[in-house]
C-alpha cells in the first residue's frame, strides 16, 4: 500500500500534501510560527480503497525570543542588537558555566543562535539529562540557526538548559516550540 498525508492549517479544510515518493515512510515540513497543523494519513491500496484515519494533536510552532519570561539565565550573560537577528537581538555568554533555562510544555523545542570564528560550545540537558554537547564554531557568521533540536515522545511540561562550556561565545537568538 501507499499513504496519503493531508494537512489541514488554522482548520482550514485539509489538503493532500503532494510527495515525490510515494513508498516513502517520512515527510519533512516547514511550519511557519504562529498557525497551526493538524496531520492525518491513510493507507491507501492498489485498486485506490482508502483505510482508517490516523490523526494526531494540532502543532502549533511559537517562537520564543531570547527574552523570553520562560527563560532564565544564570552567569554572566551579555546583549547584543543587530539586524540579521532574530527579533533584533541576542544573549551571548563566553564564561564557563552561564546557564539558560527555558521551561516549557510541547512535543519540540530548537534552540535558536549566531555561529561564528569565535563561537564555543555548550552543552545541552533536557529535564536535567546531558543530552548533546553543541559546537557553535564555524568558518562564517551564520545567523539564525537551528543548532538543537529536541522531540519528546508525548506533550509534556520540559526543560531545557543550555550551558557554555567557557571556550567562546555561545549566543541564544531565539527558541522554537511545538504544542
Amino acid at each position: 500500500p501507499t499513504y496519503r498525508l493531508e494537512v489541514s492549517t488554522d482548520d482550514a479544510a485539509y489538503e493532500v500534501v503532494p510527495r515525490d515518493d510515494d513508498a516513502a515512510t517520512s515527510e519533512r515540513r516547514s511550519l511557519t510560527v504562529g498557525r497551526s497543523y493538524a496531520f492525518r494519513v491513510r493507507a491507501v491500496d492498489a485498486e485506490g480503497r482508502s483505510g482508517p484515519v490516523a490523526t494526531w494533536p494540532p502543532l502549533t510552532p511559537g517562537r520564543h525570543q531570547e527574552t523570553s519570561s520562560l527563560a532564565r539565565y544564570t552567569g554572566a550573560w551579555r546583549r547584543a542588537e543587530g539586524p540579521s537577528l532574530s527579533g533584533g537581538g541576542v544573549v551571548y555568554a563566553r564564561a564557563r558555566d552561564a546557564r539558560v533555562v527555558l521551561r516549557f510544555t510541547g512535543t519540540d523545542v530548537a534552540w535558536i543562535a549566531t555561529r561564528t570564528p569565535m563561537s564555543g560550545r555548550a552543552q545541552v540537558r533536557i529535564d536535567g539529562e546531558l543530552v548533546d554537547t553543541v559546537d557553535l564554531a564555524s568558518r562564517s557568521v551564520d545567523y539564525r540557526r537551528v543548532v538543537f533540536r529536541w522531540h519528546a515522545p508525548e506533550r509534556g511540561a520540559h526543560r531545557l538548559e543550555i550551558r557554555a562550556l567557557g571556550d567562546g561565545r555561545v549566543d541564544v537568538d531565539a527558541f522554537v516550540v511545538l504544542r
